[in-house]
């Protein structure tokens, strides 16, 4: 993975606790002991080394379990639920949608959300779109 060296300065010199990688470029060709940073979990989905893919690093004493159930197949995601105090859960996703994909994935997307909905939880969701949604016809070239 492009950077690794500086994502690992980045998480030995910060008090981040997750941290979300999108176009992270690995395949299942690079193991996760190839890009594991001490003390912390990895929560992957590669595409390609081409582009695409995404990466969540989670400190290795947060409890979390892996959320695949609620992501359909056609999204570049993961999906974690973090296990609060007083029996409260987070579920945090990130999300890439490259940007030649077409504008129909929203509609995967919007699975994903109604199934986050029906779980009751609050939710997190970080990702890179390559689509500016704030216009009435999003625009898939931004």
């Amino acid at each position: 993975m492009k950077h690794l060296d500086e994502i690992r300065l980045i998480l030995s010199n910060n008090a981040l606790d997750i941290l979300a990688i999108n176009e992270s470029k690995i395949d299942n060709q690079i193991s996760n002991n190839e890009i594991h940073i001490d003390g912390f979990n990895i929560i992957r989905k590669d595409r390609n080394r081409f582009g695409g893919g995404v990466v969540l690093y989670v400190r290795q004493n947060i409890s979390f379990s892996d959320r695949i159930d609620l992501i359909p197949d056609e999204l570049e995601m993961v999906c974690i639920e973090l296990s609060l105090p007083y029996n409260k859960s987070l579920l945090i996703s990130t999300w890439y949608r490259p940007p030649n994909s077409l504008m129909n994935i929203f509609d995967y997307w919007a699975s994903f959300l109604a199934k986050c909905d029906n779980e009751d939880k609050k939710l997190i969701l970080i990702g890179d779109l390559n689509c500016d949604v704030s216009k009435t016809i999003p625009d898939p070239r931004t």
